[in-house]
């Protein structure tokens, strides 16, 4: 179907299911769903979306969101390729948004650059890791917002690529402007002012992965951290999984979804779950830690249904 765009090179699938393309293992059907080849074919789908009106949602590793049973109209972009697309030049390295987060860390290393420690064991792409500001927890105060130079854009609304800068993209925990203005990200520029010894570098990334496995549950089908904190409640001690568990929420489920017992802020697909149970239980778990402690959660994961996301990463 890759004539449905003209000069389109990559693949175009018809009422492709998006399950088995997220970490949670939970999504009905794309209307379209397009694997660009490259930059120029993802704004060459973005162009024809605009102009004829036709939804458009950007999957990456779909490791940081809920899609709905019924699917996602018009066309969902899968944005994968690899990591040929990724140079340093002077310190600065630039990337594609498909590029996997421990692929990036990693040429940084092999490079002889440091700093990009805290992306080796994420499970997502750069524009992903962009628009929700991927980073270690608040008390460690490090993200994307504090290594980006700048970051290019498709915006659909002027229909041109642009350029947007650090102050442009209003970063805060977890959060960036890049969803609300329905931005795209294409690539980015990386600042890499550390340099060292890339055996040493490679041995911090074993010990930021080693440190992932005791903390966080393992092969199982999650999307990672569910809440956060809402701005006027965030602590530098407590963190939304806190007060789930001390909320004791820890083990809970809902059909085959279930609060992991090991960190109470990941919710794991131990079978056929449904989207509509991992809502269900999501909702039990923020009604529940506002009464017994008058603390607001907010999903950090993105919940997708038809054209509209319903609720902002």
């Amino acid at each position: 179907m890759s004539n449905l765009i003209p000069n389109f090179r990559g693949t175009i699938f018809r009422e492709e299911p998006l399950a088995p393309y997220t970490t949670w293992r939970i999504g009905g059907p794309a209307e379209f769903l397009l694997e660009p080849r490259d930059t120029v074919d993802l704004l060459r789908a973005c162009t024809f979306a605009a102009e004829r009106g036709i939804p458009l949602q950007v999957l990456g590793n779909g490791s940081n969101v809920l899609i709905d049973d019924d699917g996602l109209e018009g066309f969902v972009v899968r944005l994968r390729w690899g990591s040929a697309n990724c140079c340093i030049v002077d310190g600065v390295m630039h990337a594609t948004a498909g590029m996997m987060l421990p692929a990036l860390a990693g040429r940084a290393a092999h490079a002889g650059y440091a700093g990009l420690e805290f992306l080796c064991a994420v499970p997502g792409t750069l524009g992903g890791a962009i628009a929700g500001n991927a980073g270690r927890g608040k008390a460690h105060g490090i993200a994307m917002q504090h290594v980006l130079q700048s970051v290019e854009v498709w915006d659909p609304l002027l229909r041109v690529v642009r350029t947007a800068t650090v102050p442009e993209l209003g970063f805060s925990f977890r959060r960036s402007r890049v969803p609300e203005h329905g931005w795209i990200v294409l690539s980015a520029e990386i600042r890499l002012p550390e340099r060292d010894e890339p055996t040493a570098i490679f041995a911090r990334h074993r010990q930021v992965i080693a440190g992932r496995q005791g903390k966080f549950p393992q092969h199982c089908a999650t999307a990672g951290s569910v809440f956060r904190l809402a701005p006027e409640h965030v602590d530098e001690e407590r963190t939304a999984g806190w007060f789930i568990e001390r909320a004791g929420l820890k083990g809970i489920r809902i059909g085959d979804v279930v609060v992991s017992p090991v960190h109470a802020n990941w919710i794991i697909n131990e079978g056929h779950a449904s989207a509509a149970d991992v809502r269900s239980l999501m909702a039990l778990i923020i009604d529940t830690v506002y009464r017994e402690f008058g603390v607001r959660l907010m999903p950090e994961v993105k919940v997708l249904a038809g054209s509209r996301q319903l609720v902002a990463a």
